[in-house]
């Protein structure tokens, strides 16, 4: 995360390089090339990011960049401090060689010797409207581009923006503009709250964010909408914050009618993450058939898979644990672990049932328990529960899809405890589900709905995140 306080024409790391050039620009700008489309001093703060778009084995020794605005060199090693306008060029050429990337015109003239990992080629309007375009995906980008020089000496091609450009490219991503005004204006601040608290997830390739789900989808100006770019105006610089901090505001597609708590999902146990009854969420059902063969390629150190079967749940119902039974030994998979070994395109969510791939349902099921008074938490053996409403009282004799509060929070009550694939002569099993993601904080799904219901983007984000305060980043 950086900030600018003001912009200066002070040189830093590479500016000897640049000065090298001082005379070419003067007669490209004498001759018409451009003038700045933005105050020289930076007015406000920003805080700015970096989103690697080719880097790892994607990397690359050369890349053309065009911009209609001509170009801006700014240096970032302090802040935002201007070193060289550029702006009578509409094409420059990065090549990296031995380790040093240097900067040449069209014409094939070297402008910059060393660039530097500190130095950004902005676009001559980057505080405006200005795009440029890369010829590594030949996508174009608001900001700049900047090169990080990889060990094998090849370059990571990195994009530098504001966060604000940043989430107008990823909005539609990851909630389509013709959805309601407050669900994506709700989307905007969980995705600028995440964002922030990310910034560092691939510091060591030289830039703060990825393009794809690993940190948030992005692409570009090509997938701007002026719905998402005003969702993003109208909550400039607001994020969740919790206990004191700003919290990365998890969120998914659908919950499955009930998000999970985030220790449920992965290790950690965090407070505003708890598990919320979803009356909004619309019905998500999947399955997804693995043979033993197949699960013997995911799970390659038990021998073997002769048996499959659900051994823990969490209080909301969700799968915890499913085991799996070789030749060779046991393994048992945890929370989250499940769908990333199994693939989690294909199971799409921790709540689901299994049954044998050719002897059906095997699942047992036990009478049913009902809740005790005074909210312990405990639970008594009950055949049937009366439910006492407004109404009156209804006697129900099934209690799947019944909560109970008690001390330690809600608790999803199923009929079902144990659910066993079919016998080891069956080839394999099936997994029928709902929802899709890892359920923890807002359903995209459900907040939709409740936007077209009425809420605003508050009380949506309030709805998901416990006890936390949508408040500006410099509060």
């Amino acid at each position: 995360m950086r900030t600018t306080k003001g912009m200066t024409m002070k040189g830093r790391r590479g500016i000897a390089a640049l000065l090298t050039v001082a005379l070419m620009v003067a007669a490209s700008m004498a001759a018409g090339g451009g003038s700045f489309a933005y105050g020289a001093d930076g007015s406000g703060d920003m805080t700015y990011v970096s989103v690697g778009l080719v880097y790892g084995t994607s990397a690359v020794e050369r890349c053309e960049i065009k911009s209609d605005d001509g170009f801006q060199i700014v240096n970032i090693s302090d802040g935002m401090e201007e070193t060289l306008p550029l702006l009578g060029y509409d094409r420059l050429i990065v090549e990296v060689t031995n380790g040093i990337i240097t900067v040449s015109d069209s014409d094939g003239v070297t402008l910059i010797t060393d660039l530097g990992d500190d130095n950004v080629i902005m676009n001559g309007d980057y505080l405006g409207d200005g795009t440029l375009t890369v010829s590594v995906n030949n996508r174009a980008y608001r900001g700049g581009i900047k090169f990080f020089v990889r060990d094998n000496g090849l370059m990571n091609v990195i994009n530098y923006l504001s966060l604000d450009h940043y989430l107008y490219g990823v909005l539609q991503g990851e909630m389509g503009h013709q959805n309601p005004e407050e669900a994506l204006k709700a989307q905007a601040v969980a995705a600028r709250s995440y964002a922030m608290t990310n910034i560092s997830s691939h510091k060591s390739e030289g830039f703060s964010l990825c393009t794809n789900t690993h940190c948030q989808m992005y692409y570009g100006v090509s997938y701007e909408h002026p719905e998402t770019v005003a969702a993003v105006d109208e909550t400039s610089e607001l994020v969740i914050w919790y206990n004191g901090r700003i919290v990365p505001a998890y969120y998914h597609k659908n919950s499955g009618g009930y998000t999970q708590n985030s220790e449920d999902v992965w290790n950690s146990k965090e407070g505003y993450l708890r598990a919320v009854k979803d009356e909004y969420c619309p019905e998500y059902n999947w399955t997804a058939s693995f043979t033993w063969d197949q699960l013997a390629e995911k799970v390659t150190d038990i021998g073997r898979i002769k048996d499959a079967y659900i051994s823990g749940w969490a209080d909301n119902g969700s799968v915890s644990e499913l085991t799996l039974e070789g030749t060779g030994g046991t393994k048992t998979l945890s929370k989250e672990n499940i769908r990333m070994v199994l693939g989690s395109s294909k199971v799409k969510s921790l709540r689901f049932t299994l049954a044998g791939g050719s002897g059906g349902d095997t699942s047992e099921t036990v009478a049913a328990s009902a809740v005790v008074l005074n909210g312990d938490g405990k639970t008594e053996h009950r055949e049937d529960v009366a439910i006492l409403s407004a109404s009156g009282s209804r006697t129900v004799s099934s209690l799947d899809g019944l909560t109970v509060l008690g001390s330690s929070g809600p608790r999803l009550l199923q009929d079902t405890v144990k659910q066993s694939s079919a016998a080891a002569t069956g080839d394999g099993i099936t997994l029928t589900g709902l929802g899709y993601g890892h359920s923890v904080g807002m359903c995209q799904d459900s907040a939709i709905l409740m936007a077209q219901d009425g809420w605003d983007f508050e009380e949506i984000l309030h709805y998901f995140y416990t006890d936390i305060d949508v408040d500006y980043v410099s509060r």
